[in-house]
């Protein structure tokens, strides 16, 4: 049964909560780990990326629920096109759904894989998803789950969005969690090819740093 109200002595919305304990982007904490992952999942993961090439970078390219009215705040797949390329790097699979016929494009299209680890449910089984997250150097994704759980594991996160998240008030980082870097889309840009130039150069930095 659910308890009645009359037994608390204060009541508030979960939703309201920032209005009396995050008034100003100073009252934020700055740690930027929320998430601590389970060791024996990082072991498991780095086992598996050392065997990989160079830097390892995470990439969720859309939301598992792409409706039409949805689908603007996501880059087309052809978008992240520009991205791929760059010595140094092994890209590695955070898409959580049904995906294995747009991964394919994307190596068809590049001739860049994009590994994926067979019998990993990365949609349910948040333990692994957040140990894999931390395992990596760098996630690079739109506005998903894997944009929040990337980012409170602690590691670099890019997310690639179309300017609409409010949860960076104006900023480029989070102040819910600081390791969340946005790159947007200006509001004026008719696709997405200017912003991923932007990316593209971020990205060229990242690698030779």
């Amino acid at each position: 049964a659910i308890a009645s109200e009359a037994r608390f002595d204060f009541h508030a919305p979960m939703g309201a909560l920032p209005r009396w304990l995050r008034r100003a982007r100073g009252a934020f904490p700055v740690r930027g780990t929320r998430l601590v992952p389970d060791l024996a999942q990082v072991g498991k993961w780095r086992e598996r990326l050392e065997a990989l090439p160079g830097r390892k970078l995470g990439w969720c390219w859309r939301s598992g629920l792409v409706t039409p009215a949805r689908r603007r705040y996501y880059p087309p797949l052809a978008s992240w096109l520009p991205l791929f390329g760059l010595p140094g790097i092994s890209w590695i699979n955070l898409q959580y759904d049904d995906c294995d016929e747009e991964l394919d494009q994307i190596e068809a299209s590049t001739g860049v894989r994009v590994h994926r680890f067979d019998g990993e449910d990365l949609r349910n089984d948040l333990d692994s998803v957040v140990g894999l997250a931390a395992s990596l150097d760098l996630v690079i994704t739109a506005p998903t789950a894997v944009s929040s759980l990337a980012g409170m594991a602690g590691v670099a996160t890019w997310q690639i969005d179309a300017g609409n998240d409010w949860t960076a008030h104006g900023e480029r980082r989070s102040p819910w969690i600081p390791t969340i870097e946005l790159f947007s889309r200006e509001h004026h840009d008719r696709d997405w090819s200017a912003l991923m130039s932007r990316v593209r150069t971020a990205l060229e930095s990242w690698v030779s740093a």
